[in-house]
């Protein structure tokens, strides 16, 4: 059974209690995506109404943050942006640290929580340990092992809503995916 996928351009789909967010749509919020933005707008209003939690796993927060930096030692034309950049140059990193705090600010503002394996949140997977999810969801699934992370922080939380930019999610069974169309 696959998930159930919103389109996230149709202002009239209900909104979930809490919802995570995937690295694919915060990046595209980033760039101002038209019908990404919107949906984080209305997000944002319902969180700031009480009506809804939003959820950014560390692990997204994470990625996102490699996207940029990789990004940005790309643009800088120094060959292969880590052996080339990052690895000989670290440094070039600092002046960019600022966008990395911007995106976190943005993220803490909209209001979302950056969520950590160690949160006291009540867990619904119970003792299985995370690198043991990761692997399930792999095989179940056919993720790759970052979004499999994301399922199974997902599956700690007891959320059962993604919303993201890529199909990715789809083959998720007792899910809802929140994305374009």
């Amino acid at each position: 059974m696959a998930a159930t996928v919103l389109d996230i351009a149709d202002p009239t789909i209900v909104l979930p209690e809490i919802i995570l967010i995937d690295t694919s749509l915060l990046l595209r919020w980033r760039h101002q995506n038209t019908s990404v933005t919107a949906f984080i707008a209305r997000l944002a209003t319902a969180a700031l109404a009480g009506q809804l939690l939003i959820v950014v796993p560390l692990i997204v927060f994470e990625e996102a943050c490699f996207k940029l930096v990789q990004n940005y030692y790309i643009n800088l034309n120094l060959g292969h942006w880590e052996r080339d950049g990052y690895k000989k140059q670290p440094t070039l990193l600092l002046p960019f640290w600022s966008k990395l705090k911007q995106l976190e600010q943005a993220i803490l503002h909209l209001p979302a929580v950056i969520t950590g394996p160690d949160d006291l949140i009540v867990s619904s997977v119970g003792t299985t340990p995370m690198h043991t999810q990761l692997l399930m969801n792999i095989r179940q699934h056919l993720l790759l092992p970052k979004d499999a992370l994301i399922v199974a922080e997902a599956d700690r939380l007891g959320i059962r809503d993604i919303a993201t930019t890529d199909r990715d999610f789809d083959s998720l069974s007792n899910y809802t995916v929140y994305r374009d169309k």
